[in-house]
C-alpha cells in the first residue's frame, strides 16, 4: 500500500510540473509570435533582437530554464 503511495505521489509531482514546463514554454511561444518581425531574434545572436537565450522561471518551488534559439531560413 505505502508503495502504490508514494508511486502515485511522483506521478502527480511528475505531471504537475510537465504542465507548468509547457506552460512556460507556451508563455515564451506566446511572446515571441506578438513581436514584430525586426524584433524577433535573441539578446548577443547573429540575429540581434530582443528576446532573451536564458530565462530561468521558479514555479512551485521548481525551477526551469528556457532555452531560446532563433534559427531563420530561406526556401526561396
Amino acid at each position: 500500500v505505502y508503495g502504490v503511495l508514494g508511486l502515485s505521489l511522483k506521478v502527480v509531482t511528475t505531471s504537475k510540473s510537465r504542465m507548468s514546463a509547457i506552460a512556460i514554454a507556451n508563455d515564451q511561444m506566446e511572446f515571441i509570435r506578438s513581436l514584430s518581425y525586426v524584433d524577433v531574434g535573441t539578446v548577443g545572436g547573429i540575429q540581434n533582437g530582443i528576446i532573451q537565450q536564458d530565462i530561468v522561471t521558479i514555479l512551485n518551488g521548481v525551477t526551469y530554464t528556457t532555452k531560446t534559439t532563433v534559427i531563420y531560413s530561406d526556401f526561396l
